[in-house]
C-alpha cells in the first residue's frame, strides 16, 4: 500500500497498513483515529500517527497561505 500513496502524492496519505485517505477530506482526528468529511471514522495505525500529524499539518498550513 505504501508504494501506492507514494504513486498517488499529495493530498493522499497512508494511515493504517491497508488505509490510504485524502487530506482533504479530513474533518477531525485524534490519537487513533480520523473523521472524513462523510462520517467515516477510520484508524490510525500506531506506526503512521506523529506521520500523520506531520503531514497534515504541513498540509494545512499549505492550504491557508495558498488562500492568503
Amino acid at each position: 500500500m505504501q508504494s501506492y500513496s507514494d504513486k498517488l502524492g499529495n493530498p493522499f496519505l497512508l494511515i493504517h497498513r491497508s488505509i490510504i485517505v485524502n487530506l482533504e477530506h479530513v474533518r477531525r482526528f485524534n490519537a487513533n483515529s480520523v473523521v472524513m468529511s462523510n462520517n467515516e471514522e477510520y484508524p490510525i495505525g500506531r506506526s503512521q500517527s506523529k506521520s500523520f500529524k506531520d503531514v497534515y499539518a504541513g498540509y494545512v498550513l499549505e492550504e491557508i497561505q495558498g488562500r492568503g
